[in-house]
């Protein structure tokens, strides 16, 4: 669950056995904690890791895994929601996980993705932030080199009321 590759609770922090003894991690790698899982970047941002309940069936993940699909991507954010990840890497945004309210944002055809996949409306926008939380993920893209595609978006102007109407 934690990393470690066993199931209990841990009371004091304690190094990931697996970063700790391959010295694979820098100070530019990105780390991120969901509800139920966690994930970070390694060597260099080439490799992505992620570890805990992974599905909302089956067994948690004991300890770091790669995510092979990510191999060798440049990854410039990440984020882990409650049971769904968002990475920015080179100009494209790409989630998985499990979406409820439409937080991977492939539109309302696809709820879920086991395996990380590209978001097609923001393929080509270079993302420099994402977040994510319960239901919800929030990604911000460089106005620059963008053309046209903000205006095929829904926009948020800053009133939360207009969100709920």
């Amino acid at each position: 669950r934690l990393g470690h590759n066993e199931q209990k609770d841990e009371w004091q922090p304690r190094l990931v056995e697996i970063f700790q003894k391959n010295n694979m991690l820098s100070p530019s790698d990105i780390i991120s904690a969901g509800s139920a899982s966690s994930a970070c970047t390694a060597g260099g941002r080439g490799q992505l890791y992620v570890w805990g309940k992974l599905k909302n069936w089956g067994d948690e993940c004991m300890y770091p895994k790669p995510v092979r699909d990510l191999s060798g991507w440049n990854i410039r954010c990440m984020a882990s929601g409650d049971m769904h990840h968002i990475v920015g890497a080179e100009d494209s945004c790409i989630s998985w996980g499990l979406s409820e309210y439409g937080e991977l944002g492939y539109g309302p055809t696809q709820k879920s993705s086991v395996n990380p996949k590209k978001v097609d409306i923001l393929e080509g926008m270079h993302v420099t932030s994402v977040g994510c939380g319960v239901g919800m993920s929030l990604i911000v893209v460089d106005r620059a080199n963008v053309g046209d595609k903000l205006d095929q978006l829904d926009n948020f102007d800053g009133d939360i009321d207009a969100l709920f109407q």
